[in-house]
């Protein structure tokens, strides 16, 4: 199952119109929508409830383009170590280039990893947002400006990696993403895995994500 969010795009665009506006020059740089952002667009697409609406709009810029993203958006930027702890216990740090800015009533924020994804004593990611990743983003046309949308394994991979509880309810959404796309099929995929560094803490997590997709999936197709 791969579900079209091109509605559910438009519609959150029209939502959004300013920041929208403002994002459209930087698809030409790069820049694609991820994370909760782009999760709430396919469980738009997909009429599901959603217990807990987007605080910001999260964003993947290529490294050369970070500079110049946040002068366009006029955003703070911030360079030092990005800490917090894990849903399985771990403590994960990572040094990295921060940006956040305020476009009309939406909150945008992007980084740029300046160092690998530390989680625990043993896992150590690479979440760059390279030019092979760049080429695999979904460009969805609106009348507010034009969208770009990461391919579903960056959200998938960040969750994995992450795996942040409570709200953020990392696990419940993978299955999510699982379930209405193709994201772990094809040769893309397989090789992005390999350059993001999943590791058997991440395979099992998309092991568990995975098993819930399949029950999704039949309730999905029944409410087709």
């Amino acid at each position: 199952m791969a579900v079209d969010i091109t509605e559910a795009a438009k519609n959150w665009s029209a939502e959004h119109p300013q920041a929208v506006e403002a994002l459209t020059p930087l698809v030409r740089r790069g820049a694609a929508i991820f994370s909760s952002t782009y999760h709430d667009v396919v469980a738009r697409a997909l009429d599901l409830p959603r217990s807990r609406r987007p605080g910001d709009i999260d964003l993947l810029m290529p490294s050369q383009a970070f500079g110049r993203a946040a002068r366009h958006l006029g955003a703070a930027a911030v360079v030092g170590d990005v800490k917090f702890q894990t849903r399985d216990g771990q403590p994960a740090q990572m040094y990295a280039r921060e940006a956040l800015a305020y476009i009309g009533g939406d909150e945008v924020q992007f980084l740029d990893p300046l160092g690998r994804l530390c989680v625990g004593s043993e896992s150590s990611y690479d979440t760059r947002f390279t030019p092979q990743a760049v080429a695999a983003r979904t460009v969805v046309e609106t009348d507010e400006g034009i969208l770009a949308f990461a391919h579903p394994i960056e959200t998938i991979g960040m969750y994995a990696m992450l795996q942040r509880g409570g709200a953020k309810n990392d696990a419940g959404h993978a299955a999510t993403l699982l379930a209405a796309t193709a994201a772990l099929e094809g040769d893309y995929a397989f090789d992005r895995a390999v350059a993001m560094g999943w590791d058997a803490r991440v395979w099992r997590f998309i092991g568990d994500a995975s098993a819930a997709a399949a029950g999704a999936q039949v309730v999905f197709a029944s409410a087709a």
